[in-house]
Protein backbone atom coordinates (compact mmCIF):
# COMPACT_ATOMS: atom_id res chain seq x y z
CA UNK A 1 0.00 0.00 0.00
CA UNK A 2 1.05 3.55 -0.60
CA UNK A 3 2.51 5.35 2.41
CA UNK A 4 0.19 8.32 1.94
CA UNK A 5 -2.89 6.11 1.99
CA UNK A 6 -1.71 4.53 5.25
CA UNK A 7 -1.20 7.97 6.77
CA UNK A 8 -4.73 9.08 5.84
CA UNK A 9 -6.09 5.81 7.22
CA UNK A 10 -4.15 6.45 10.43
CA UNK A 11 -5.60 9.97 10.60
CA UNK A 12 -9.13 8.63 10.26
CA UNK A 13 -8.55 6.06 12.99
CA UNK A 14 -7.07 8.75 15.25
CA UNK A 15 -10.32 10.70 14.93
CA UNK A 16 -12.28 7.61 15.98
CA UNK A 17 -9.98 6.60 18.83
CA UNK A 18 -9.81 10.11 20.24
CA UNK A 19 -13.62 10.19 20.29
CA UNK A 20 -13.76 6.81 22.04
CA UNK A 21 -11.28 8.06 24.66
CA UNK A 22 -13.47 11.10 25.33
CA UNK A 23 -16.81 9.24 25.45
CA UNK A 24 -16.08 5.75 26.75
CA UNK A 25 -16.94 4.89 30.33
CA UNK A 26 -15.70 1.30 30.16
CA UNK A 27 -11.97 0.86 30.62
CA UNK A 28 -11.78 -2.07 28.21
CA UNK A 29 -12.92 0.09 25.29
CA UNK A 30 -10.59 2.81 26.49
CA UNK A 31 -7.65 0.39 26.52
CA UNK A 32 -8.47 -0.86 23.02
CA UNK A 33 -8.76 2.70 21.69
CA UNK A 34 -5.47 3.69 23.34
CA UNK A 35 -3.70 0.68 21.83
CA UNK A 36 -5.03 1.49 18.37
CA UNK A 37 -4.05 5.13 18.87
CA UNK A 38 -0.44 4.13 19.58
CA UNK A 39 -0.48 1.94 16.47
CA UNK A 40 -1.55 4.94 14.41
CA UNK A 41 1.16 7.08 16.04
CA UNK A 42 3.62 4.45 14.82
CA UNK A 43 2.27 4.75 11.26
CA UNK A 44 2.54 8.54 11.32
CA UNK A 45 6.10 8.72 12.71
CA UNK A 46 7.48 5.78 10.68
CA UNK A 47 8.32 7.88 7.57
CA UNK A 48 10.27 10.43 9.64
CA UNK A 49 12.12 8.06 11.99
CA UNK A 50 14.12 4.88 11.44
CA UNK A 51 11.80 1.89 11.68
CA UNK A 52 13.43 0.65 14.89
CA UNK A 53 12.91 3.99 16.59
CA UNK A 54 9.30 4.17 15.41
CA UNK A 55 8.79 0.63 16.74
CA UNK A 56 10.01 1.84 20.14
CA UNK A 57 7.07 4.26 20.20
CA UNK A 58 4.68 1.41 19.38
CA UNK A 59 6.14 -0.86 22.06
CA UNK A 60 6.05 1.95 24.60
CA UNK A 61 2.39 2.52 23.80
CA UNK A 62 1.58 -1.16 24.21
CA UNK A 63 3.39 -1.19 27.56
CA UNK A 64 1.35 1.84 28.62
CA UNK A 65 -1.88 0.05 27.73
CA UNK A 66 -0.73 -2.98 29.70
CA UNK A 67 0.23 -0.93 32.76
CA UNK A 68 -3.03 1.01 32.80
CA UNK A 69 -5.13 -2.11 32.21
CA UNK A 70 -3.38 -4.01 35.00
CA UNK A 71 -3.98 -1.21 37.48
CA UNK A 72 -7.72 -0.85 36.91
CA UNK A 73 -9.81 -1.01 40.06
CA UNK A 74 -11.70 -4.20 40.76
CA UNK A 75 -15.00 -2.34 41.01
CA UNK A 76 -16.71 0.52 39.20
CA UNK A 77 -17.34 3.42 41.58
CA UNK A 78 -20.95 4.54 41.75
CA UNK A 79 -21.86 7.52 39.65
CA UNK A 80 -19.00 7.02 37.18
CA UNK A 81 -20.40 4.14 35.15
CA UNK A 82 -23.07 6.14 33.31
CA UNK A 83 -23.05 9.57 31.75
CA UNK A 84 -26.29 11.32 30.98
CA UNK A 85 -27.12 12.27 27.42
CA UNK A 86 -26.29 15.92 28.06
CA UNK A 87 -22.72 14.98 29.03
CA UNK A 88 -22.32 12.89 25.89
CA UNK A 89 -23.69 15.67 23.66
CA UNK A 90 -21.45 18.25 25.33
CA UNK A 91 -18.37 16.07 24.81
CA UNK A 92 -19.35 15.44 21.18
CA UNK A 93 -19.76 19.17 20.59
CA UNK A 94 -16.43 19.98 22.24
CA UNK A 95 -14.68 17.26 20.23
CA UNK A 96 -16.31 18.57 17.05
CA UNK A 97 -14.99 22.05 17.77
CA UNK A 98 -11.48 20.68 18.28
CA UNK A 99 -11.75 18.74 15.01
CA UNK A 100 -13.01 21.82 13.17
CA UNK A 101 -10.16 23.92 14.51
CA UNK A 102 -7.52 21.29 13.71
CA UNK A 103 -8.73 20.50 10.20
CA UNK A 104 -8.99 24.17 9.25
CA UNK A 105 -5.64 25.19 10.78
CA UNK A 106 -3.51 22.26 9.55
CA UNK A 107 -2.89 23.70 6.06
CA UNK A 108 -1.56 26.89 7.68
CA UNK A 109 0.72 24.84 9.94
CA UNK A 110 2.43 23.35 6.90
CA UNK A 111 4.07 26.74 6.30
CA UNK A 112 5.94 26.39 9.61
CA UNK A 113 6.41 22.64 10.00
CA UNK A 114 7.85 20.62 7.10
CA UNK A 115 5.57 17.59 7.35
CA UNK A 116 2.76 16.03 5.37
CA UNK A 117 -0.87 16.97 5.97
CA UNK A 118 -1.82 13.71 7.76
CA UNK A 119 1.18 13.99 10.11
CA UNK A 120 0.45 17.60 11.06
CA UNK A 121 -3.27 17.03 11.38
CA UNK A 122 -2.84 13.82 13.38
CA UNK A 123 -0.40 15.44 15.79
CA UNK A 124 -2.52 18.55 16.27
CA UNK A 125 -5.66 16.44 16.64
CA UNK A 126 -4.16 14.30 19.40
CA UNK A 127 -2.70 17.31 21.14
CA UNK A 128 -6.03 19.15 21.07
CA UNK A 129 -8.06 16.13 22.17
CA UNK A 130 -5.60 15.46 24.99
CA UNK A 131 -5.95 19.01 26.26
CA UNK A 132 -9.75 18.70 25.97
CA UNK A 133 -9.66 15.47 27.99
CA UNK A 134 -7.57 17.21 30.66
CA UNK A 135 -10.08 20.02 30.91
CA UNK A 136 -13.13 17.79 31.28
CA UNK A 137 -12.31 15.56 34.23
CA UNK A 138 -10.45 15.07 37.46
CA UNK A 139 -10.55 11.25 37.44
CA UNK A 140 -7.07 9.77 37.53
CA UNK A 141 -7.44 7.52 34.49
CA UNK A 142 -8.94 10.31 32.38
CA UNK A 143 -6.22 12.78 33.37
CA UNK A 144 -3.49 10.27 32.52
CA UNK A 145 -5.21 9.50 29.20
CA UNK A 146 -5.35 13.22 28.42
CA UNK A 147 -1.65 13.65 29.20
CA UNK A 148 -0.69 10.59 27.15
CA UNK A 149 -2.82 11.70 24.20
CA UNK A 150 -1.39 15.22 24.21
CA UNK A 151 2.14 13.82 24.49
CA UNK A 152 1.46 11.49 21.54
CA UNK A 153 0.39 14.46 19.44
CA UNK A 154 3.56 16.30 20.40
CA UNK A 155 5.66 13.24 19.53
CA UNK A 156 4.15 13.02 16.04
CA UNK A 157 4.85 16.66 15.21
CA UNK A 158 8.28 16.72 16.84
CA UNK A 159 9.41 13.55 15.06
CA UNK A 160 8.71 15.22 11.72
CA UNK A 161 10.82 18.23 12.72
CA UNK A 162 13.76 16.53 14.46
CA UNK A 163 14.27 12.77 14.18
CA UNK A 164 16.52 12.51 17.23
CA UNK A 165 17.12 9.18 18.97
CA UNK A 166 17.79 10.85 22.32
CA UNK A 167 14.56 12.88 22.24
CA UNK A 168 12.57 9.80 21.20
CA UNK A 169 14.06 7.87 24.13
CA UNK A 170 13.27 10.69 26.56
CA UNK A 171 9.70 10.94 25.29
CA UNK A 172 9.28 7.17 25.64
CA UNK A 173 10.62 7.33 29.20
CA UNK A 174 8.23 10.18 29.96
CA UNK A 175 5.32 8.21 28.53
CA UNK A 176 6.18 5.16 30.62
CA UNK A 177 6.64 7.34 33.69
CA UNK A 178 3.18 8.85 33.23
CA UNK A 179 1.65 5.39 32.89
CA UNK A 180 3.43 4.14 36.01
CA UNK A 181 2.34 7.16 38.06
CA UNK A 182 -1.22 6.81 36.78
CA UNK A 183 -1.27 3.10 37.55
CA UNK A 184 0.05 3.70 41.04
CA UNK A 185 -2.50 6.44 41.74
CA UNK A 186 -5.37 4.28 40.49
CA UNK A 187 -4.26 1.35 42.65
CA UNK A 188 -3.95 3.62 45.69
CA UNK A 189 -7.45 5.02 45.08
CA UNK A 190 -8.79 1.46 44.77
CA UNK A 191 -7.24 0.47 48.12
CA UNK A 192 -8.67 3.56 49.82
CA UNK A 193 -12.17 2.80 48.49
CA UNK A 194 -12.07 -0.79 49.77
Amino acid sequence: MNNSILQYLALGLLVITSLVLILSTQWRWTAIALGIQYGMVFLLVAPALPIGLAAVKLLTGLMVVTILSASQPTFEPEGQAYHGSSVVWFRLLAAGLIWLFVFTMSPALSDWVPASYPVLTGGALLFGMGILQLGMTTRTLRVILGLLTALSGFEIIYASIEPSSLVAALLSATTLGLALVGGYLMMEADEVEQ
